[in-house]
């Protein structure tokens, strides 16, 4: 799961990913952003398409969850809710710092 798809994750994360897939089974299953990122992300998705197999679930927040104390809960229970569905066994938080430690709780 890579939480924040900004340009960072876009040029260093997503390519070691790809690039690491084979030797150790690896496979971004999620992408987490504001909504205000959608379009962007579709956009830079849609030209990855053949490398995406399967393709990464899509989940977006919107700007009236956006805070800086604490995860709105509806957010804290679908990250969740993926982390299980997905079985997710490592996240890279790639969004601005002040966020960082409500991710990683």
């Amino acid at each position: 799961m890579i939480i924040g798809f900004g340009p960072h994750a876009k040029r260093i994360y997503y390519p070691a990913i790809q690039n690491l897939k084979e030797d150790f089974n690896l496979r971004v299953t999620s992408i987490v952003d504001l909504e205000s990122k959608k379009e962007d992300i579709e956009n830079f998705l849609s030209k990855q398409a053949n490398k995406l197999v399967p393709k990464p679930s899509l989940i977006f927040i919107s700007e009236a969850h956006k805070t800086y104390e604490r995860l709105h809960p509806e957010i804290e229970k679908r990250l969740s809710e993926e982390i299980k569905r997905e079985n997710v066994k490592a996240v890279v938080i790639s969004t601005e710092p002040m966020v960082h430690a409500q991710y990683a709780r």
